[in-house]
Parts: structure tokens; sequence; C-alpha cells
């Protein structure tokens, strides 16, 4: 007999350590983030480099808490994956489109960067969730959800070491 939960789109098995080591990850990392926050917002030489620090945050906060909770959820047996993947993508385009607005006479090239890449991030995870909500018997495809994964990884950790203030240093 048949499970009820086969109607739903599954996350292969042999994800499952890739899922809770990306959990653990992205949970220290959020960790991290608030201790960052609480060094250098403080420390801000104006409002406006407040409101780019608090940004940059933001940006960096809304990768990880997309990556925990789709990870999180792809653990449950039976639910439907592409809804979380979709919510959690339109929350990051909202989030680049709260930064559009804070910076708009800030657009440099670092920051020009990061919303191209964040956009183009998101609005693919979004190309990757609808397919998924609309057809749920589907199975997803474990290279592309890892690809996402990581894809978010390194926008989060971007933000994170922008936010720091750390600028390269040519030798």
């Amino acid at each position: 007999m048949e499970s009820r939960y086969h109607i739903f789109v599954m996350i292969p098995s042999n994800l499952n350590n890739f899922l809770l080591a990306t959990i653990g990850s992205s949970a220290s990392f959020i960790g991290l983030l608030f201790v960052a926050m609480s060094f250098t917002l403080p420390g801000a030489a104006s409002q406006e480099d407040a409101h780019r620090k608090q940004t940059l945050a933001e940006g960096s906060y809304i990768a990880l808490i997309n990556i925990f909770f789709i990870s999180l959820v792809a653990l449950v047996p039976g639910v439907q994956m592409g809804f979380v993947i979709v919510v959690m993508s339109l929350v990051g385009l909202i989030s680049v489109y709260r930064s559009l607005q804070w910076h708009k006479r800030l657009l440099l090239a670092s920051n020009a960067f990061t919303i191209v890449y964040s956009t183009v991030l998101y609005l693919g995870e979004l190309a990757f969730g609808l397919p998924i909500l609309l057809h749920p018997q589907n199975v997803i495809d474990r290279f592309s959800f890892m690809t996402l994964v990581i894809f978010l990884f390194a926008m989060a950790l971007a933000r994170a070491w922008e936010l720091t203030g750390v600028r390269n240093r040519k030798i």
C-alpha cells in the first residue's frame, strides 16, 4: 500500500547528512552574525554607515534563515518543499528590494554586484521551487538542491564579511 506522503516532493535520503550539516552551520553563522552586529553597529561612523551595515546584516541573515528553514523542512517526511522554497525565495527578493531602497544613492560597484548576485540567486531559487510546487510527484534533483544551498551560503558569508569592514588589500 502506498504511503500518502508519496504525493509530495521527496528529498533523496542520501542528503540527510548534508541537510543536518547545513542546519547546524547556518544556525551557528546566525549566532555569529548577531555577535558581529553587536560590535559593528555601535561603532558606525554615521547614520548612513549604520544603515549600510544593517542592510548587509539583513541580507546575510535572510540567506542563512533561508538555508536553515529549507534544510530543516526537507528533513520532515511528506512536506511540500516547493511551497517552502518559493516562500523563502520571495522573502529573499523582498530583502533585495529593501536593500535597493536603502542604498539608491550609495550604489557602489560592490553593492551593485551584491544586489545583482542576490537577485539572480533568489530568482533562481524561485525558478527551482515553482516546478516542485506545481508538480509535487517529482523527486528533487540533489545536485541542483546542493548547489542552491552552497550559493546561498556564499552570499550570506560574503555579506557578513563585508559587514566586518575588512577590505581586500593588494599585495
